[in-house]
């Protein structure tokens, strides 16, 4: 299906799918946007997909999750508009979620603060997860089957889709799951941090702020925490060292809290500690090719996606397919890797970096 038309968009986001700076923020952020073929009359355009089910009640239901490195990412990107999905004959559903300091703190204050085992840290999952839960109550109204949602995302939504399916709080909620990338198996989330990792980078943030309780942090600006998380010097418990390219983000990443998350991402899968659903996985087109320091690119991402789902189908439950492109493994097709180290040194990439005073462009999607 090709994509849709982008409304308002200017010549300047047709090259360079560009974010919208002014969109405002928030930590009061869970709301959701939704699609519904079912509530316009369906089957009365030729442009609305029918079929037996379209009578206004018991269409799919498709749940996104936007990328960002869970450092950055809005329901509002243009890109994300659902009214196209719609007309397939599906009720399209954007989850809005904390990011960064403000999705992904962890501190042993807050976890004294939890009480009757909730969780204490991975808040922008827990949105996530309450998101989809309001679907899962609710989505009937909008003409949406709730014993059949789909979960996808790229990129950070893709590993959030994988947390999601592993999580025990989930059971029941969706019965599949997409990931539009290797997201599950990026840098980030071979070995997530334990929960003591976590709130040591924490702790190490309070000293940052120069202040000394969760209380006085609280008191502190949204912007001036913003502003604090992104200039934070990043930290390392994981061992991923100097080849990260998106430094301090690797200060606000997902852990292992104990609650939400229990396990490792692969080992949880190999065990099979997962919702029972169906699960389709694929790379972009240039999968994880952002250039290092070095100028090389980061290849892992396709050989990743391999991995887990071969844990995935470890864990046994459903049957594999899969569908072979254009990918002749183990050579990977040279000009893969031509493409996007070109791709990323043009000018291109500086303009973009240009216009929002930043050298990176997160998230790249094609």
């Amino acid at each position: 299906m090709p994509m849709q038309p982008l409304p308002g968009s200017d010549e300047f986001y047709g090259r360079e799918w560009q974010i919208d700076a002014d969109t405002p923020m928030a930590e009061d952020c869970l709301y959701l946007n939704i699609w519904t073929p079912a509530l316009r009359g369906c089957g009365s355009g030729s442009e609305i997909r029918t079929d037996s089910r379209c009578d206004g009640h018991g269409l799919p239901v498709m749940v996104w999750l936007y990328g960002g490195a869970f450092q950055t990412g809005s329901t509002c990107e243009k890109e994300f508009n659902g009214e196209q999905l719609a007309r397939q004959g599906v009720v399209v559903v954007s989850i809005a979620y904390r990011l960064n300091v403000f999705g992904f703190f962890a501190h042993a204050m807050l976890e004294k603060e939890a009480v009757d085992g909730r969780p204490c840290a991975n808040f922008g999952f827990l949105d996530q997860r309450m998101g989809i839960q309001w679907v899962k109550d609710n989505i009937a109204l909008f003409g949406g089957d709730p014993a059949n949602i789909t979960v996808f995302g790229q990129s950070a939504g893709a590993a959030s889709a994988l947390a999601q399916s592993v999580s025990p709080m989930n059971d029941g909620l969706f019965q599949r799951v997409i990931m539009q990338s290797g997201g599950g198996t990026g840098l980030f989330n071979r070995h997530l941090w334990s929960l003591e990792d976590a709130q040591r980078n924490g702790a190490r943030f309070l000293k940052y702020l120069e202040v000394e309780s969760i209380a006085e942090a609280r008191s502190v600006p949204a912007t001036d925490l913003l502003e604090a998380a992104v200039t934070f010097p990043a930290c390392d418990w994981s061992g991923q060292g100097d080849d990260v390219v998106w430094a301090p983000m690797t200060n606000w990443i997902p852990c292992v809290d104990g609650t939400f998350l229990v396990e490792q991402y692969r080992d949880a899968l190999i065990a099979g500690h997962r919702v029972p659903c169906d699960l389709l996985v694929g790379n972009t087109t240039g999968e994880f090719m952002v250039p290092g320091p070095d100028g090389t690119p980061y290849p892992e991402g396709e050989c990743g996606n391999l991995d887990m789902i071969d844990a995935w189908v470890s864990g046994g439950g459903s049957e594999p397919y899969r569908y072979r492109f254009d990918v002749d493994m183990p050579g990977m097709m040279p000009v893969r890797f031509i493409r996007p180290i070109y791709g990323f040194r043009s000018e291109r990439s500086l303009r973009a970096g240009g216009r929002f005073e930043a050298g990176i462009t997160i998230c790249p999607m094609r």
